[in-house]
C-alpha cells in the first residue's frame, strides 16, 4: 500500500514539474494532489503504527485484499 502511495506521489510530483513549464495552474493542481496523498499516507501510517503498538489487528483497507490474493496464489503453487 505505501509503495503504491509512494508512486502516486512521485507521479503527481513528477506531473507538477512538467505542468510548471506549461501551464502554471495544472502545477498547483498537481502538486495539491501530492500532498494530499501524502498526508493521506501519514495517517494510514500513524493509525498503523498506533494499532500496532495496541496490539491490536489492523487490514489496511485496499492492502489486505491484495496482499491476501497475492499470498493465496503463492501457497497455491507450492503444492
Amino acid at each position: 500500500a505505501f509503495g503504491v502511495l509512494g508512486l502516486a506521489i512521485a507521479a503527481s510530483t513528477f506531473a507538477a514539474l512538467l505542468m510548471l513549464s506549461y501551464e502554471p495552474a495544472g502545477f498547483t493542481f498537481f502538486l495539491g494532489v501530492a500532498f494530499v496523498l501524502w498526508v493521506g499516507g501519514l495517517v494510514v501510517w500513524l493509525l498503523a503504527i498506533w494499532k500496532a503498538s495496541r496490539g491490536t489487528t489492523w487490514r489496511i483497507p485496499l492492502a489486505c485484499r491484495l496482499a491476501e490474493r497475492h499470498a493465496n496464489s503463492k501457497a497455491d503453487s507450492e503444492f
